[in-house]
């Protein structure tokens, strides 16, 4: 069964214009990690640069993804977590105290 793509998914499938190497989706994602991670804000305003411009080799967007989820904020410490953040903690949580 094949499934059709409508506007909307070909709009955030697509590159962004003059970013090449990055499509929305992965910049939105780049930057939400950002967002929430615990680096500081000079550095923090450098990778913003780098992910707007889609300045990325593979390498590079590999190494970056890699550095950002290793930094990201404590569940605890985010001012206002997500309902997916909450119940992804709730569940860690529960398996700690199900052996």
């Amino acid at each position: 069964m094949s499934q059709e793509t409508d506007w909307v998914d070909e709009l955030f499938s697509t590159p962004l214009p003059g970013v090449p190497n990055v499509n929305w989706s992965t910049q939105t994602w780049l930057l939400n990690l950002l967002r929430n991670s615990t680096i500081d804000a000079e550095e923090e305003d450098e990778i913003e640069d780098q992910i707007v411009k889609g300045e990325f080799t593979i390498e590079s967007m590999e190494q970056l993804i890699s550095k950002l989820k290793m930094n990201q904020m404590h569940f605890t410490n985010i001012p206002n977590p997500s309902q997916k953040q909450i119940s992804k903690f709730i569940q860690n949580i529960s398996k700690n105290d199900n052996p």
